[in-house]
């Protein structure tokens, strides 16, 4: 069935004149025109279910082939819909959907506040215009509709924006059309809603706004001179400001001393984060809380860690923070060189908090021209290629990153992990999961035909595919034998099927011929040709095989053919047919379990051969 006029005809831009589609077009209307003269040439039949119309064809068979038939009160919105009767098939076909424009529908509350489940008697379609009540009143944003178990609908206002926490209420009415992956409000949601949304937002920047100026009025300053241009204030350890000159330094902490490092009641600061107070603030005069708060953060980072260090505004500051160490001068076995650890440790047992040993963000502003990156590490292997896999592990080995579990302590009371990578929407999508560069693994650049391991797994290990939490619907995995031998399995927990589109295979894809051996059932044939040719499938064999009868000689009773292979003794044997060229009879032959002819017949089971004529036979097996 074609798309939707609503979908050939949404608005576009007007410089594009090839919008709508022409071909979209053309087949809309081709459709439509079908459509007309097939209801204008037959008489069309009205039921009330499914089962009546099938019932009905039973009973009183159409005459017409391609006679019309309306299912239109059927219980199963599914079947509701035009039929058109097939005389060959002698069955309805589902061609469309019911023409209705207008559709009522339900939402009695199966769904949640902001996940409606509506139901309709009538399948709903980009060209019905549909009204359903509102069960509950949403308390998030985007929300969803889903009509008769269907698709997940995004519920867009009129102007194409999503629907506030509040904006449909408990018992008001909604009406729109679907487009695409969206259902399109005709209004707006209620106002009070985004009047509410407004007051909040007024009320807290009051808030904030006197608890600012409350802050101001309680902060006790130094007395400072033009002298003291340029200089930096720093908190003490009496928690007061004073200038950064002023705070007394001890053996290990020097206070201005040839760079911008200042101390914050026992935190070190370092850089353009000198500029931090180390408190809560809504507004700073250091660069990254700055930024972090026009992102949309209520406080930046610095104000809750001991020790901070942000590049300043010197052209070279390009690096806040390089640590590094070498093999070079350890002597004790066992140690390696670590440039940095970081350990997070998880025990708090009131509070559900999480540990990070390491986090990181990377933005790329509005504007930026490069790119930004969460993390980067690069391997440089000068001494050789060294090869690991699964099963083995090499001293020499180079890794771009290596996760391993239980930190080399006993496994006694520890449990696994849950993942090694988890990769998670955190406001926001990736548009890939993993990409491997072109010319990233060794073995091939991407175009030259090659091939090179991108993933190596040990046998047992599957891929498994979720349609929901804990359920499983497909898994793959080769078969653990630890022979070489084991089945690649590709498993349905459920009834779906294995879909493979433009699949060719490269191996095994050729016919193999063969010459069979042409004997009589009873007599001698006096000459004879025979040539064939089969392909094996796995554990099946196809094949064709042509037989010439030159002279029959006194050949008599049945024609038996050598088989390429010999079928398997447990099978159920195979069957072959065929036509003899001459008399024009359909052909038969037998395939038994473990015998490695075929017997040939006529369709009457009367002898097949004559001088003169050309048995052509396709047969299929099972090997054993």
């Amino acid at each position: 069935m074609p798309q939707t006029a609503a979908n050939i005809w949404a608005d576009g831009p007007v410089s594009m004149p090839t919008q709508p589609s022409k071909p979209d077009i053309r087949a809309w209307g081709t459709w439509v025109e079908s459509f007309i003269n097939g209801a204008g040439a037959t008489v069309s039949r009205v039921y009330n279910t499914l089962a009546t119309m099938i019932a009905d064809a039973l009973a009183n068979t159409p005459t017409e082939n391609a006679q019309l038939g309306w299912v239109i009160n059927d219980p199963i919105t599914a079947n509701n819909g035009v039929y058109q009767w097939f005389g060959a098939l002698h069955t309805w076909n589902r061609i469309g959907d019911l023409p209705y424009s207008f559709i009522v529908a339900s939402d009695v509350g199966a769904g949640t506040p902001s996940a409606i489940l509506a139901t309709s008697s009538i399948p709903v379609s980009g060209s019905a215009f549909v009204v359903t009540n509102i069960a509950d009143t949403n308390d998030v944003s985007p929300v969803t509709i889903s009509f008769n178990g269907g698709p997940v609908l995004t519920v867009k206002t009129n102007s194409g924006n999503d629907i506030a926490a509040g904006g449909l209420t408990s018992g008001m009415l909604i009406a729109g059309f679907r487009q695409g992956s969206t259902f399109r409000l005709i209004s707006d949601q209620v106002s009070s809603a985004i009047v509410a949304a407004a007051e909040a937002a007024a009320a807290a920047s009051a808030t904030s706004a006197a608890a600012a100026a409350a802050a101001v009025a309680s902060v006790s300053l130094p007395v400072v001179t033009t002298a003291d241009a340029g200089s930096l204030l720093q908190v003490g350890l009496d928690g007061l400001y004073h200038k950064a000159g002023d705070i007394a330094a001890d053996t290990d902490f020097y206070v201005n001393q040839g760079g911008r490092v200042g101390r914050v009641s026992n935190r070190l600061f370092v850089g353009d984060a000198v500029k931090h107070t180390g408190q809560q603030i809504t507004a700073s005069s250091d660069w990254l809380t700055n930024f972090e708060l026009s992102v949309g953060r209520t406080g930046g980072k610095i104000q809750l860690t001991n020790f901070a260090v942000t590049n300043g505004a010197n052209s070279q500051d390009v690096i806040a923070e390089v640590i590094a160490a070498q093999t070079k001068y350890i002597t004790l076995t066992g140690l390696n060189a670590i440039a940095g650890v970081d350990i997070a440790v998880n025990n708090n047992n009131t509070v559900a908090l999480s540990a990070y040993a390491r986090y990181g963000e990377a933005y790329r502003a509005a504007g930026a021209v490069g790119g930004a990156y969460g993390i980067e590490y690069d391997t440089i292997n000068y001494a050789s290629a060294v090869f690991i896999d699964p099963y083995f592990q090499d001293i020499g080995q180079t890794v771009g990153v290596q996760l391993a579990f239980g930190g080399e302590l006993s496994p006694t009371g520890q449990f696994p992990a849950s993942a090694a990578v988890n990769i998670r929407n955190n406001g926001t999508t990736c548009l890939h999961g993993i990409i491997f560069g072109n010319d990233a693994i060794w073995g091939t650049n991407g175009n030259d035909g090659n091939t090179g391991i991108a993933v190596s797994m040990a046998e047992g290990h599957k891929i498994s595919y979720y349609f929901g939490h804990n359920n499983i619907s497909w898994e793959l995995w080769a078969e653990n034998n630890q022979s070489g031998d084991g089945d690649y399995n590709i498993k349905s927990n459920g009834t779906g099927s294995l879909k493979v589109d433009r699949f060719i295979e490269t191996i095994g894809n050729t016919w193999t011929a063969y010459t069979p051996v042409v004997a009589a059932g009873s007599g001698a044939l006096t000459s004879y040709t025979a040539a064939g040719r089969y392909i094996r499938r796995g554990k099946s064999v196809y094949g064709t095989i042509s037989i010439t009868i030159t002279n029959n000689g006194t050949g008599a009773s049945l024609i038996s053919a050598t088989l390429p292979l010999t079928p398997g003794a447990s099978t159920l044997g195979g069957i072959a047919s065929g036509r003899s060229t001459v008399s024009g009879k359909m052909l038969q032959g037998l395939i038994s379990p473990g015998v490695g002819t075929m017997n040939i017949f006529n369709y009457d089971n009367t002898y097949p051969a004559s001088t003169g004529n050309v048995l052509n036979l396709s047969f299929c097996y099972e090997l054993a």
